[in-house]
């Protein structure tokens, strides 16, 4: 539950059922690069989408096409999870 609510917080703002949970300058400063990675997978893997990776706190941000996304993922013995976001896409 509080995986989904933290999702569900970072999609909107920080809010979550109405209220806010997550200051928005929080939320700014994960989305900060901190870490730069080379852009290696066009030579190595043969595509070119995703450039300009970098890790912030707690959250990868890149290029993804021309639109910044943001994503974050766990590996665990049981599971495997990660999700993307594009923060600067409005569109529904």
């Amino acid at each position: 539950m509080t995986c989904r609510i933290g999702l569900i917080a970072l999609m909107n703002n920080g809010k979550y059922g109405g209220q806010q949970v997550l200051p928005p300058k929080v939320l700014q400063a994960t989305l900060e690069p901190a870490i730069a990675l080379p852009n290696t997978a066009g030579e190595t893997r043969g595509w070119w989408e995703v450039l300009n990776r970098a890790y912030g706190m707690g959250r990868w941000t890149a290029s993804y096409r021309g639109r910044l996304i943001a994503f974050h993922g766990a590996i665990c013995p049981a599971f495997t999870r990660r999700f993307h976001t594009c923060p600067t896409n409005t569109s529904a």
